[in-house]
C-alpha cells in the first residue's frame, strides 16, 4: 500500500514496486490523495510499472528482445537485424518512456514522404519496432505501447500473372536445360521457388506421383544458401504431380548423382535468388513472356482449380492456412455457372423418385 507523508509544506507519495522504493512529491494535497489512490490500484490490479524501467534506452531494450524470439528462420533473423541497423535505430537515444504515438506516427509519414523505401519495407520496419515495444509492456517496462491506431501505407502488390499451357511450355524450352524440369515443375506443383529448392530425390514418390514438401531453401546473408523447416504445419505437405511432370523428373534425374532435385550446371544447389536473376530472367528475354518466379505458384494453383479441383485440396495442396486466404486469392478462377451443379440435382431427384415408383 502507499502512504502519505507531509514535508516541509509538500506531501510525499510513497510506495513499492517490485521490491524498491518509489516516491513523488506533490503540492497540493489532494493530488497526492489522487496519486496514492491510483498506486493502490494499480497495484492491486498487478499494473504497477516501475518508473526506472522505462528509462530504459531502445538500443539498450532491443538486444533483450531480439534474444527473446523463437522459432524464426535465419532470413527473418537477418532481415530484422538489418532492419534495425538501418531504419529503427533512429530511436536508440529514446527511453522507451519517451515514445509516445505522435512520434511513431511522425516516423511512419517521414519515410513515406521521403520515398525512398517501399511500403512493405516501411510497414516491415514498424512491425518488428511495434513488437518491440509490445514485449516492453509484457516485460512491465511500460504500461502501454505507443504503437496504437498509427496508419501505415497501403502496399500495392504486383498483379497475378497465370500463364497457359503454351507459354509454359515455351518458357521450359527457352531456359537452359539444366532448369527445362524446375520451370515444368514450378507451374504444375504449385510449389514455392524455395520450397522446391530445397527438394532432395528422396522427397520425390515418383511410382506414386507425388513430392512431399519438408523444408524450403533461402539465401542469408553471410551464411548462404540456408534449409529451414516450414512456418506452419500446413506449408510441409504432400503434393500430387501430373504424369508428364513425374515423367520430366524421370528424365531431368537421368546420368545425376547430387542429393538434390534441382542443381546448377555445376551439381550445386539451385540458389532461388540466383535462378531469378539469371537463366529465369534470360528466358524471359528470349520469350517475350512477362512473369515472377511467384507466377508460376499462381499458375499451377489457377489450373489446379479450373481442372476441378475442390477448395480444400486446393488450401492443402498450396500449404495454405486459412482457406479463407485461398479463396480470396484466387476467387476469380473458381466456376461461377451454377446450371451444371442444378442439373445433376435434378437429374438425382428425377432418378429418386422414379426408384420410389417403380
Amino acid at each position: 500500500m502507499a502512504s502519505i507523508d507531509k514535508r516541509k509544506g509538500k506531501w510525499v507519495v510513497r510506495w513499492r514496486v517490485g521490491g524498491s522504493s518509489r516516491q513523488k512529491t506533490f503540492t497540493v494535497h489532494a493530488h497526492a490523495l489522487d496519486h496514492k489512490a491510483k498506486v493502490e490500484a494499480e497495484t492491486r490490479a498487478g499494473n504497477a510499472i516501475d518508473p526506472v524501467m522505462g528509462r530504459v534506452l531502445f538500443r539498450e531494450w532491443w538486444p533483450i528482445w531480439m534474444r527473446g524470439r523463437v522459432n524464426l528462420k535465419p532470413a527473418t533473423l537477418a532481415t530484422s537485424r538489418s532492419l534495425y541497423v538501418n531504419h529503427i535505430s533512429r530511436w536508440d537515444d529514446w527511453t522507451l518512456d519517451r515514445i509516445r504515438q505522435p512520434e511513431v506516427q511522425t516516423w511512419v509519414a517521414e519515410q513515406v514522404r521521403e520515398d525512398r523505401l517501399s511500403s512493405s519495407t516501411i510497414i516491415a520496419c514498424y512491425k518488428d519496432f511495434a513488437s518491440a515495444m509490445k514485449a516492453a509492456v509484457v516485460a512491465r517496462y511500460l504500461r502501454e505501447t505507443p504503437c496504437v491506431g498509427v496508419n501505415l501505407p497501403q502496399v500495392e502488390r504486383d498483379p497475378m500473372r497465370v500463364l497457359d499451357h503454351d507459354e509454359i511450355a515455351r518458357l521450359a524450352d527457352a531456359i537452359n536445360p539444366q532448369y527445362r524440369a524446375l520451370v515444368i515443375f514450378l507451374a504444375y506443383s504449385g510449389l514455392r521457388i524455395g520450397e522446391a529448392c530445397a527438394l532432395r530425390w528422396s522427397n520425390v514418390d515418383a511410382d506414386r506421383s507425388q513430392v512431399v514438401v519438408t523444408h524450403t531453401a533461402s539465401e542469408v546473408a553471410g551464411h548462404g544458401l540456408q534449409l529451414t523447416v516450414p512456418k506452419t504445419a500446413a506449408a510441409r505437405r504432400t503434393v500430387p504431380l501430373p504424369h508428364h511432370v513425374t515423367e520430366a523428373l524421370r528424365s531431368h534425374r537421368a546420368g545425376l548423382s547430387a542429393p538434390w532435385v534441382f542443381t546448377t550446371t555445376t551439381g550445386a544447389q539451385v540458389n532461388p535468388r540466383a535462378f531469378n536473376r539469371r537463366p529465369f530472367a534470360t528466358a524471359l528475354r528470349r520469350t517475350g513472356i512477362t512473369c515472377r518466379v511467384h507466377d508460376l505458384r499462381h499458375t499451377a494453383i489457377s489450373h489446379w482449380i479450373r481442372a476441378g479441383v475442390d477448395l480444400p485440396r486446393v488450401k492443402a495442396w498450396a500449404g495454405h492456412t486459412d482457406a479463407a486466404f485461398t479463396l480470396n486469392t484466387y476467387a476469380k478462377f473458381f466456376p461461377t455457372d451454377d446450371t451444371h451443379i442444378l442439373d445433376m440435382l435434378n437429374e438425382r431427384i428425377i432418378t429418386s423418385q422414379a426408384s420410389v415408383e417403380s
